[in-house]
């Protein structure tokens, strides 16, 4: 074991680390939510939006969105990369 830690101590500081990386990442998560634009039907947070940002849609009401509409619209770019950061803490 390195500097001389028993398989406890090392386990502890393990978990720490990742409890750390887990509570910056609710932390960014809760800052992109603050700074994202709101659904333009019910106020939440915005996950798809029109390439000229000036319509957003949440998840549910994105779904009830008319197709061609649909099919122009776009997940905002703080919504990829949670989705990715999401993905990467799932493989860990």
């Amino acid at each position: 074991m390195p500097d001389d830690r028993g398989p406890i101590t090392l386990i502890t500081s393990i978990s720490d680390e990742r409890n750390r990386w887990k509570s910056l990442a609710y932390a960014w998560k809760g800052i992109a939510l603050q700074a994202a634009n709101s659904c333009t039907q019910c106020g939440a947070p915005a996950l798809w939006r029109t390439p000229d940002q000036a319509t957003g849609w949440c998840e549910a009401h994105w779904k009830s969105v008319p197709k061609d509409q649909a099919d122009a619209a776009e997940k905002v770019p703080w919504y990829v990369g949670l989705l990715k950061a999401m993905d990467l803490e799932d493989e860990m």
